[in-house]
């Protein structure tokens, strides 16, 4: 009976439990404006296991951009982001940000996207395979991006985008397992020699 409740506890420990993950949804029409480069960040908190959505909308001209949308994330540990995707349409402007981890002294560096010019009508951006990447680890993320009409497009262009970031736990690795059939073998034989 002892050896049963421990092979129990190893077991509930050596698993995970997902059952209770929450993804964020974000809507900028229902939950309110996200940060302003200018002003501050949105900090959207813990992405949870499974898609995690935000859908805004940023607008500019040829001349200003003047809508940022700004928003920060984390990733918990044991969980790893494993798809990145925008989606966006626009008749007459194109997308430009940056995707970054922000750094424990609050600094950040690039980790997928800076600057690029990405153009309407619609897209579907697929960021890991851009990249050549499967995932990104525990961290803290912050995503910036603003809208920029083309040179033939006169007056302001509001783009509309959902930002779908796909969360998974970072698999087990074979060695717990093979530790856990080891070590329940040596009960076994343990049971075995009284």
């Amino acid at each position: 009976m002892k050896y049963g409740t421990i092979i129990l506890n190893l077991v509930l420990v050596l698993t995970p439990v997902s059952g209770f993950a929450i993804p964020v949804h974000y809507n900028e029409t229902e939950d309110g404006d996200l940060g302003d480069r200018t002003v501050s960040m949105s900090e959207l908190g813990d992405f949870d296991i499974g898609n995690n959505t935000i859908i805004g909308s940023v607008y500019g001209s040829q001349t200003e951009t003047a809508d940022f949308d700004n928003f920060a994330f984390s990733i918990t540990p044991g969980q790893q982001l494993t798809s990145l995707t925008l989606n966006f349409s626009t008749t007459g402007a194109s997308i430009r940000g940056s995707f970054r981890r922000i750094q424990d002294d609050g600094s950040s560096d690039v980790v997928l996207w800076w600057g690029t010019d990405f153009y309407g009508p619609a897209n579907n951006l697929d960021f890991f395979s851009l990249a050549g990447i499967d995932s990104l680890p525990t961290g803290h993320y912050a995503v910036l991006m603003s809208a920029f009409t083309y040179s033939s497009y006169p007056g302001q262009e509001i783009v509309d985008y959902q930002w779908e970031f796909q969360v998974s736990e970072v698999p087990l690795p074979a060695a717990a397992w093979l530790f856990l059939s080891g070590f329940i073998g040596l009960i076994g034989i343990a049971r075995r020699r009284k």
